[in-house]
């Protein structure tokens, strides 16, 4: 066997492994294959995803960011990095690259919801509320955009916006006069 065939069918098994559940051995097959030609970038990608699975965050990222220096425009490279800056609260560096993400992918819907959920934790309260709101146009049935403009509009005191907003989310808040009741099953 060539050693491209044998590191093709040393990359299949480290996939295996990993689906197996057998990450330890799957990281050690990839840094094999690694040791071998480090310049195989689905193999550094692997790497990367088999330490995120192992809650590694900070191995997950050094191997996310190999893959996105050797091409920023990947859409892949750029998700992965984004949701493990997500994972370690590293809210600016996960905006910047949610934005870049938009740009691509503008339909993505579980990557609008992680950028106003950054916007919201990271404390750009005015940014959240107008990014949800504006989202909110576009997709009136996301219920987790309704939340997380009522929980910004809560921290800018316009309590009354912001129980509007989440009835309309939720269906479980009523208002009759002043009083607000919150239904519960």
């Amino acid at each position: 066997m060539n050693s491209d065939q044998d590191l093709r069918a040393k990359f299949t098994l480290a996939e295996k492994l990993f689906l197996e559940k057998k990450t330890q051995e799957s990281i050690n097959l990839y840094r094999e294959i690694l040791s071998i030609n480090p310049n195989i970038i689905p193999a550094i990608n692997n790497l990367g995803a088999a330490y995120e699975s192992l809650n590694n965050f900070f191995e997950a990222e050094k191997y996310y960011l190999q893959c996105f220096n050797f091409n920023q425009e990947e859409i892949v490279f750029i998700n992965n990095l984004a949701n493990i800056f997500l994972k370690q609260r590293k809210f600016d560096k996960a905006i910047e690259l949610f934005k870049k993400s938009l740009k691509i992918q503008p339909q993505k819907k579980i990557n609008k919801n992680r950028l106003a959920s950054c916007l919201t934790y990271n404390n750009n309260i005015d940014e959240a509320i107008d990014y949800c709101k504006k989202e909110i146009e576009f997709d009136p049935e996301n219920e987790y955009l309704y939340k997380l403009l009522s929980k910004n509009l809560m921290k800018k005191n316009c309590h009354r916006e912001a129980l509007q907003y989440l009835k309309k989310g939720t269906g479980f808040i009523e208002f009759n006069d002043n009083n607000i009741s919150i239904i519960t099953n």
